[in-house]
């Protein structure tokens, strides 16, 4: 997944001067493509985090979309001496900042390299691009501490680390305070400042300036001049989608579900009646793709309170 993001910093990096009329339209679909499919599988994988009872071959699927929600529990940190809880926690919320870090050193070497076709604004985008992509991801890794489940005796632990008891002892204690820092620079600071951009751009694009429109390309370049503002309601969806199921306990799983449905249709609704994407193509696979994770959890929810 790294090495994939590194490929397409430099190609973003490369072309981040060129006016979106000059760009390449195939190397551009196939970004769109690929940022959206990449956004299909976290959401999948936020439904992953319900309580649910799935059956094969739903189980091995979950298994599979819990991959893109950058679960450290997947990778063998104990082989770099990290056992931990508290570590493992704290390695996992410095990924991205390791991602970013790549992305300047690399950047960085370019430069020093001759490769001067390769704008500042080509590492902004490139690093926006990235947190934006990746964004359901970063939320799921925040809020990771307050995902408790209930004991029989009253007591509730982490569903990441089932060892920790929520609530008491110096790891908990030290993951949350990771977990707040994490929800004020990840996802917090990014929806504030997506829509701080979308509520510049009228006077950004009638502006000589175009420097911001520049740099924060990767905000609008997806989508039609007059849907701007498009970027904004998928930002918003994918906060409030990984809100519910790591927030709300399990025995309102139902709530969660319930409210997440009623995210993902009204996106949907909105996209159909907007048709925001700037390709015909994009506008169909947005909707068939919301169409089918709405079927999911439209079969998941039916599987909440099978196990009681």
């Amino acid at each position: 997944l790294l090495s994939s993001w590194v490929v397409v910093a430099l190609a973003l990096a490369r072309t981040a001067g060129v006016a979106l009329t000059k760009q390449n339209p195939h190397w551009m679909l196939i970004l769109m493509v690929g940022g959206q499919m990449l956004s299909f599988l976290q959401v999948t994988s936020t439904i992953a985090k319900l309580p649910i009872n799935w059956s094969n071959p739903w189980k091995t699927f979950a298994k599979i979309f819990l991959f893109f929600s950058l679960d450290v529990a997947l990778f063998r940190l104990e082989c770099l001496g990290i056992t931990g809880h508290a570590d493992t926690y704290a390695v996992q919320m410095l990924m991205p900042v390791v991602v970013v870090i790549v992305f300047c050193c690399l950047f960085s070497a370019l430069r020093l390299l001759g490769f001067r076709a390769m704008p500042i604004a080509g590492l902004v985008n490139a690093i926006g691009h990235f947190a934006i992509s990746l964004y359901i991801a970063f939320c799921l890794l925040s809020l990771a501490p307050f995902h408790c489940y209930s004991h029989p005796n009253g007591l509730e632990s982490m569903v990441q680390f089932p060892q920790v008891v929520c609530g008491s002892g110096d790891d908990y204690g030290l993951m949350v305070f990771i977990g707040i820092c994490g929800i004020i620079i990840y996802p917090v600071l990014t929806v504030c400042l997506v829509l701080y951009l979308i509520r510049l751009y009228p006077r950004m694009i009638t502006s000589s300036d175009t420097t911001l429109i520049t740099y924060f390309r990767f905000i609008f370049y997806r989508w039609r001049p007059e849907c701007y503002w498009f970027g904004g309601i998928l930002t918003i969806r994918n906060l409030l989608f990984p809100l519910m199921p790591m927030t709300l306990p399990d025995d309102r799983s139902d709530v969660a579900a319930a409210v997440m449905q009623l995210t993902l249709q009204s996106v949907l609704l909105a996209t159909v009646k907007y048709m925001p994407w700037r390709s015909m193509e994009m506008n169909y696979m947005d909707i068939f793709l919301n169409f089918m994770v709405g079927m999911t959890l439209f079969i998941g929810s039916m599987a909440i309170y099978s196990g009681q």
